[in-house]
């Protein structure tokens, strides 16, 4: 669970996985993606994104340096679900975008 209590951000984001409904799932998988310049790549990060959209569970971004001026980097963790097969081409496709760097964590369920 991540409390966070500032100017700008006021609230409590827990991020939890409800057993119940993971049910079946062998594997857990998480993406960070490190876009180095987001003004130049973002349009192409969110059209695939977007395609692959019913496979992200959760998406977590940030790019704030301080309060005042946002970082021309940015970055952004998926939590995803569904169809390993699926993940695998979402993470091919987000690797052909240059000005990405993408990582990924996988738990196993057994």
């Amino acid at each position: 669970m991540f409390i966070f209590d500032d100017a700008k951000h006021i609230g409590i984001i827990n991020f939890k996985i409800e057993v119940q409904n993971i049910q079946g799932m062998k594997e857990i998988r998480i993406l960070g993606l490190r876009v180095n310049d987001r003004i130049k790549e973002a349009g192409r990060t969110q059209s695939v994104l977007s395609a692959y959209a019913e496979s992200i569970n959760t998406r977590l971004g940030f790019h704030e340096v301080s309060e005042d001026v946002c970082s021309r980097t940015g970055f952004i963790i998926l939590e995803l679900r569904g169809d390993p097969k699926t993940w695998d081409k979402l993470e091919i496709e987000l690797d052909r975008i240059g000005g990405l760097d993408v990582k990924n964590m996988s738990f196993g369920m057994d």
